[in-house]
């Protein structure tokens, strides 16, 4: 779409004498990102003043407007609803007339305290009449042009008065089924002709006006920034009004996807690392803070910056560790149950990669270019199973080397931090620090999010999940893990991940894995993530991020919220911009990845139901499956496959957002 400036968009119709504005999201917005993110504001005012029984009063609200719109519509009316028919609607759901006139009350006042002006729509007002235009309002709301008036002088459009305005639920007629503009254009008292309406959506703002052969100009990038409306409760708040403000910021200058993310859902992540820390060592006695590599990187970086400011926070490493150097080092035996952790069941490697990925000379009958499957090369390992477990003695010394240089090894208990998923690696790094220190030093991890397989390491070490715990529901264990690639993608270092150590005589540091198959663009992608989550989560942590936010917004219900929304619920412009780019999961990370979202099958329309479990099952382990899912829902091609998913496995579908 061609972004016009509002001068362009008046000198391309010298025709107009009267300029026409769509009301919400061309010249006034909310501070949230979408409109439905107004009732959950009025669902945390709610649960403040009458408890925790109106949780879920935000979904409610959505859900009686969208009936009384049914009921009307199946009466054949033309005509819009009005707040007071919805209001009596949600009065059938919550019992008390002093009730649902507070909670009337509370919407009006928040949309009004909430509005801000959209800056394209603004400008472009201002430039029709100092040019001379009459500019008029035509909307369809349920509340009156008083009400839009209020929100109008609230957001700084002073200019607009009730005469200016045609709103819907006052004429009995609406934009979107035509016939609010057949009242509107002989009002007006002008040729259709000399009318130009600029709006966001397409059939009420150019299709059906068009018809009438008023101009029409469509600009949609504020709600371009919506996502789906039934995810509304106060968790999601926080990430709202960081993406109204990132919303309002890029009509001066368009910052990207990948900094979008990095400063608002990364921002929000990395801030609850900090913040978690934070409540960690001030609370107990700690011998020292290490954040994990790679997930880690932006926390101890943000941290150590922190710090600057907040002088009574201890000093923290970051931790050089993966799953790769930690399970190799605690190789005693290859059995059946080492071969399946160590090859992926899809995967297809030669012998020269399993020598590689295992640091020894593998014995083979074999070519070394020879490409293997995953049964085989499982068959091959556990024949070397001394060669293997030999190597893994050397590794761990070297390991044991590095540990002890940062000092995880002193008596004492250690906070290690990780992003997540199942603890595996944490526990596995904990069992090698009480067999070298005898116990007297302790692990505890502490990740952003845990799902059911952490359940089993819980006997090995202190395990927390701040947003999001291995008990929880199980349809967010399952969301979590669909939504791993992606989060593991956008909460990364620059380098790559730990693969070895140097001996004693370099210091026992680590052996990165090369990035030689990282592209150009993915290199800035991550570069800009890293930049704006550091930048935006210190913001918040002092308490200067401009979109208000502070560390007490920061809670497990919000962090789980933007991981939710992003992960389960991506935009378009999302889906474009990550669709480009891949994940490598691999053991030693010596490929290319696997991209972040799996193509449709092919002949998905036609594709047996009996399929749809093993393909379901595939893009879950390997891939982002709900960027999958969002991505096939939007081609003609693959969305009837994209539904069948949905049915047989409801929770995956766009609302994230259960009902309490």
């Amino acid at each position: 779409m061609q972004v016009l400036t509002p001068s362009e968009v008046l000198n391309a119709h010298p025709q107009a004498t009267v300029l026409s504005l769509d009301f919400f999201d061309t010249l006034i917005t909310r501070s949230v990102a979408q409109p439905t993110h107004v009732f959950a504001e009025v669902e945390r005012q709610l649960i403040n003043e009458f408890g925790r029984e109106c949780m879920g009063y935000a979904r409610s609200r959505i859900r009686c407007e969208h009936d009384v719109r049914v009921r009307v519509a199946a009466t054949g009316s033309l005509r819009d609803i009005t707040h007071d028919e919805i209001m009596q609607e949600v009065q059938r759901h919550y019992s008390g007339a002093a009730f649902i006139e507070r909670a009337g009350h509370i919407e009006i006042d928040s949309e009004i305290a909430m509005a801000q002006a959209v800056p394209f729509g603004q400008h472009l007002a201002d430039e029709a009449r100092s040019r001379g235009l009459r500019v008029v309002i035509v909307s369809d709301n349920y509340m009156s042009a008083q009400h839009l008036v209020r929100m109008a002088h609230a957001a700084g459009v002073t200019w607009v008065q009730a005469s200016d305005i045609f709103v819907s639920c006052e004429h009995d007629a609406m934009k979107h089924n035509g016939s609010l503009w057949k009242k509107v254009v002989p009002q007006l008292g002008v040729p259709a002709k000399n009318i130009l309406h600029v709006g966001d959506h397409t059939i009420p703002d150019e299709t059906e006006p068009s018809k009438l052969g008023i101009a029409c100009y469509i600009d949609s990038r504020s709600s371009q920034w919506q996502r789906h409306a039934l995810n509304a409760n106060p968790s999601v708040l926080p990430l709202s009004r960081i993406e109204a403000f990132q919303r309002t910021s890029d009509y001066e200058t368009s910052e990207g996807v990948a900094r979008h993310l990095g400063g608002g859902l990364v921002a929000m992540m990395v801030a609850a690392q900090l913040k978690d820390c934070i409540a960690a060592v001030r609370q107990r006695d700690v011998a020292s803070l290490h954040f994990a590599a790679r997930d880690g990187w932006m926390a101890h970086k943000a941290w150590n910056e922190l710090r600057q400011s907040w002088s009574d926070l201890p000093n923290a490493s970051y931790l050089s560790f993966s799953r790769s150097v930690i399970g190799r080092a605690n190789i005693t035996v290859v059995d059946e149950k080492v071969a399946i952790r160590f090859i992926d069941e899809h995967e297809r490697l030669t012998p020269q990669r399993l020598s590689s990925r295992f640091g020894c000379d593998i014995v083979s009958p074999y070519a070394d270019d020879a490409e293997l499957d995953a049964d085989t090369a499982r068959t091959l390992i556990m024949d070397n199973s001394d060669r293997i477990v030999d190597a893994s003695q050397q590794l761990r010394q070297r390991l044991v080397g590095y540990l002890r240089r940062s000092g995880i090894l002193a008596p004492g208990h250690h906070i290690v931090v990780d992003l997540g998923w199942r603890g595996a690696p944490m526990a596995d790094l904990a069992d090698i620090v009480a067999a070298e220190t005898d116990g007297a030093a302790t692990i505890e991890g502490r990740f952003l999010g845990l799902y059911w397989d952490a359940t089993m390491n819980r006997v090995r070490l202190p395990l927390h999940g701040f947003a999001m715990d291995d008990l929880g529901p199980l349809n967010d264990n399952i969301r979590l893990l669909g939504a791993v690639r992606l989060l593991e993608f956008v909460v990364t270092a620059p380098h790559g991940s730990v693969i070895d150590f140097s001996g004693p005589e370099k210091n026992c540091e680590p052996v990165y894995a090369s990035m030689a198959h990282q592209s150009r663009r993915e290199e800035e992608f991550v570069s800009d993530v890293l930049d704006s989550a550091v930048r935006g989560a210190l913001q918040i942590a002092l308490g200067t991020h401009p979109s208000g936010v502070v560390l007490d917004d920061i809670t497990p219900e919000s962090v789980w919220a933007a991981m939710m929304q992003v992960a389960h619920t991506p935009r378009a412009d999302e889906l474009d911009a990550l669709r480009e780019h891949v994940h490598v999961a691999s053991v030693d990370h010596a490929d290319g990845g696997i991209p972040l979202i799996a193509p449709a099958p092919r002949w998905s329309s036609t594709l047996p139901v009996q399929w749809y479990s093993r393909l379901y099952d595939d893009t879950m382990k390997t891939r982002w499956f709900q960027g999958s899912l969002r991505e096939w829902e939007r081609h003609d091609s693959s969305r009837d496959f994209a539904e069948g998913i949905m049915r047989l496995w409801p929770f995956m579908g766009p609302v994230w957002c259960d009902a309490p």
